[in-house]
């Protein structure tokens, strides 16, 4: 487990930019925390980061939308059966990231041990800082996991 703080909006979008060059093709990023606490930003920069063609927008009201390489999810307006019937296997391959926003609205287990997930839990400091969580799963390779680590500091 590794911590960050960022202190601005924009160090936000910095972190999931950087994250994106670090990402295998297929991983999946769990994003959970305060509501406002910057899980869309970062996903906005992992967008730039992966070279997507439009801008991350919050899916909130249409729940998916895909930029390319990039699948964002949104899960805030579910139940945990209602996230776990969106039709995962439609977006889950080897070519793209899926960002999925409240990932704590899908039911205990929901992913396995077979996928390479990566935890983000995002948790508002003041009005411009932020406090994120890293965890890799247990599917990341060790050299991997250090990659992802170093963009984290304590």
């Amino acid at each position: 487990m590794r911590v960050t703080v960022t202190d601005s909006p924009q160090a936000t979008a910095v972190l999931g930019e950087k994250l994106a060059g670090a990402l295998p093709p297929g991983a999946v990023i769990l994003l959970n925390g305060d509501l406002g606490g910057g899980k869309t930003t970062f996903v906005g920069g992992l967008a730039r980061g992966l070279k997507a063609a439009q801008e991350a927008r919050s899916p909130s009201f249409t729940l998916v939308r895909e930029y390319g390489p990039l699948v964002h999810v949104d899960l805030y307006r579910l139940d945990a059966a209602e996230a776990a019937g969106l039709g995962w296997e439609d977006y889950l391959d080897d070519k793209r990231i899926v960002a999925v926003e409240w990932s704590s609205h899908l039911p205990p287990g929901f992913w396995g041990k077979g996928s390479f997930l990566i935890k983000l839990y995002f948790e508002i400091v003041d009005e411009k800082r932020r406090r994120i969580v890293l965890k890799c799963g247990e599917s990341a390779a060790a050299k991997l996991r250090r990659r992802l680590e170093r963009l984290f500091c304590v």
